[in-house]
């Protein structure tokens, strides 16, 4: 059995499609290889994420130019060649999930890690054989089963992007995620349905257009997720203002200054947080020691969970914890600070500018 030959427009979008999977595995290779040169991070074990993504991007143009190769020389490819070639990519977006920071399948030990890869080529030899078989006798079937198993991964995958773009407050990429995944997934249905004459393509642009426009727009989700990786797990990245100009906003009007914090730690930087106003009651300390004296059991506080929240970020930078329990530890800590600030503000004397 052989897929149809190339139309000229499904020509053009191939060579769309290559040129797409290059150019975003050179952006995420140079954003991985950033990551580690500025952290000088060593276990690239636990984020080969992005790795496994590049790899699976680097499959799907090896099918583009294998099909424009044979489109060339006049051979029309055997559709268990495609098949295989199609199940590689699940294969590597399979792997892919333990590395993500917020997915379920988190997993963070190197033999963990090594289990699951190895679980996930055997799952897609799996898939490959049966759908193999099966297009001996029929191959609408053997063609949805291949479109069923590519189709659970996407929706996984999905599940993982909504879950990670909404801890990391990017709604809008989170809900381009779902119209992205569910346009490739039907995109996929469709074309497996008129390999079958089952779907009446009345425009050949249809097709090929809603193919490169999810593709497309699925790269740049992968590149806006990988950006946020280093965002998320670099420090340096979570003071787009300094403390000192951050003080400087708000003068002499604490309440409204703590309530700017207040709003600071719902966007989840607390250690920012935590370090403003330990500054803030240092400058208190100088000028108005009545009123120091009065939050500094406050002050040692904020200190003591200063101290606790580097060294949960450090242990997780480090490999020794994992996403789930650095979030639980955080969440306490970010709790424990807004309940400090509270306090802080019950003892401020009424006059805001006291």
């Amino acid at each position: 059995m052989e897929t149809p030959p190339l139309t000229p427009v499904e020509v053009l979008m191939r060579f769309l499609h290559i040129s797409i999977s290059i150019f975003t595995v050179i952006i995420l290779i140079n954003i991985w290889l950033f990551y580690y040169r500025k952290t000088k991070r060593t276990l690239r074990e636990l984020d080969l994420g992005i790795v496994f993504l590049c790899c699976g991007l680097l499959s799907w143009a090896a099918l583009g130019a294998l099909h424009l190769n044979l489109h060339y020389n006049d051979i029309i490819m055997p559709v268990h060649f495609r098949l295989a070639l199609s199940l590689l990519n699940s294969t590597f977006l399979l792997m892919s999930f333990p590395f993500f920071d917020h997915s379920d399948f988190r997993i963070d030990t190197k033999i963990g890690n090594g289990k699951w890869i190895l679980a996930s080529i055997a799952t897609s030899l799996f898939f490959y054989f049966v759908s193999g078989y099966v297009l001996l006798f029929s191959s609408l079937f053997g063609n949805l089963i291949a479109f069923g198993y590519n189709a659970i991964i996407l929706a996984v995958l999905l599940h993982i992007l909504l879950k990670t773009f909404n801890k990391r407050k990017l709604s809008i990429v989170a809900v381009m995620s779902i119209l992205v995944i569910f346009i490739a997934i039907a995109t996929q249905l469709l074309l497996a349905l008129r390999e079958e004459n089952l779907f009446s393509n009345h425009s050949e642009l249809v097709l090929p257009f809603m193919h490169i426009s999810s593709f497309s727009w699925l790269c740049t989700i992968f590149v806006t997720l990988a950006l946020s990786w280093i965002k998320e797990n670099d420090p340096k990245w979570d003071n787009e203002i300094s403390i000192d100009a951050f003080l400087g906003q708000y003068g002499d009007d604490k309440l409204v200054f703590l309530n700017a914090l207040e709003g600071q730690l719902k966007q989840g930087k607390t250690a920012f947080v935590i370090a403003t106003v330990i500054a803030w009651l240092s400058e208190i300390e100088k000028n108005d020691k009545s009123i120091f004296e009065l939050l500094k059991e406050n002050h040692d506080n904020l200190i003591l969970q200063f101290s606790r929240i580097n060294t949960i970020n450090y242990n997780y930078k480090k490999g020794h914890v994992n996403i789930n329990d650095h979030d639980t530890q955080s969440n306490v800590i970010t709790s424990s600070v807004q309940e400090i600030i509270k306090e802080i503000k019950n003892k401020l004397p009424k006059d805001p500018s006291v």
